[in-house]
């Protein structure tokens, strides 16, 4: 499965999580930096669960997309073909395996 980019579709973003809890989820700034590429679990809480002070829209809209797959490699392809050079960061909640080397990912 390739990667699959969530703007501004909470429901559609929603719903794959929910039919993936095996995939992966990379959060990203809308205004794509190669500073800020956090890959998650999909099952994280801390992207799949509103917080009472969390806007509508909260995960893909505003300053957020998601980007998701199936496994972490597409990812990482995605990450590579956006002028990223890997992950900027493992969530330090779920700890995402990642199976290959990532030599800038780091798990904070």
């Amino acid at each position: 499965m390739k990667a699959i980019v969530f703007e501004n579709n909470e429901n559609g973003y929603l719903q794959w999580i929910a039919a993936n809890p095996e995939g992966y989820v990379l959060n990203s700034y809308r205004r794509i930096s190669p500073k800020y590429m956090v890959l998650h679990r999909a099952t994280c809480r801390t992207i799949n669960e509103y917080l009472k002070n969390m806007a509508e829209n909260a995960f893909t809209g505003g300053q957020y997309m998601k980007i998701c797959s199936s496994n972490h490699a597409d990812l990482s392809a995605w990450v590579n073909a956006s002028g990223g050079n890997g992950f900027t960061k493992l969530c330090a909640k779920c700890y995402p395996p990642v199976s290959e080397p990532m030599a800038d990912a780091n798990i904070n």
